[in-house]
């Protein structure tokens, strides 16, 4: 979650430099770690899915 990280740390820069207020910091510093959590449970999702042997090219593709 690198992507994620770097948003926080430009979050910070932005409300140390004064062009974020701290309420508008601290909403949106936690949609973006609500965002991480759902994207973490996402990927070990498809991890298990992968390893199971349940997720398959054909299961990716669009249905007609």
């Amino acid at each position: 979650m690198g992507s994620a990280s770097e948003l926080q740390n430009h979050l910070r820069l932005a409300k140390d430099l004064g062009f974020l207020s701290p309420p508008d910091y601290a909403t949106t510093l936690k949609d973006v770690t609500s965002v991480r959590q759902m994207l973490t449970a996402f990927l070990q999702t498809l991890r298990r899915v992968r390893t199971a042997g349940k997720l398959t090219p054909k299961c990716l593709a669009k249905s007609e």
